[in-house]
């Protein structure tokens, strides 16, 4: 009788299923988060794409009022992200005519638009089941570095 118990107790905890907690965004992600609010960036948009796409985990989708801003907004970022976290992204589009820049860093893409243009292309609803995530802007903005 007391193998049967034994055996039981074993099947319990060969079923218990472990409980995953998602893993945090990267901290250069954050960064990328706050030179966009501290350049008066519009429209700032993270979205959670693990599981939904091959290419990337997070997108950050944001808008520029004019070509000056864009450029410069998409050059801090390189810049803050490589002082910081010594990461360079992996490639970069859009610089020519910055209607719509692009920076890649493998794991996040982000995407600086014109607000025409990105009224035009509304990436926001092409990934329409990713999950947004929110980021305090208090805590990750309070000041330049």
């Amino acid at each position: 009788m007391k193998q049967t118990k034994k055996k039981k107790q074993v099947k319990k905890k060969q079923v218990k299923k472990k409980k995953v907690t998602p893993s945090a965004p990267p901290a250069y992600l954050l960064e990328i988060h706050r030179v966009l609010l501290d350049m008066k960036s519009e429209g700032i948009v993270v979205l959670d794409l693990r599981g939904k796409s091959s290419f990337t985990d997070y997108m950050v989708i944001a808008s520029a009022s004019n070509t000056r801003q864009a450029i410069a907004i998409a050059e801090r970022i390189e810049e803050k992200v490589l002082k910081k976290f010594k990461r360079k992204p992996l490639g970069w589009e859009g610089f020519e005519t910055a209607q719509w820049i692009l920076l890649d860093y493998g794991d996040c893409v982000c995407h600086l638009f014109l607000n025409e243009t990105r009224q035009f292309y509304r990436l926001e609803e092409l990934w329409h089941d990713a999950i947004p995530l929110v980021v305090k802007a208090r805590k990750y903005a309070t000041r330049h570095d």
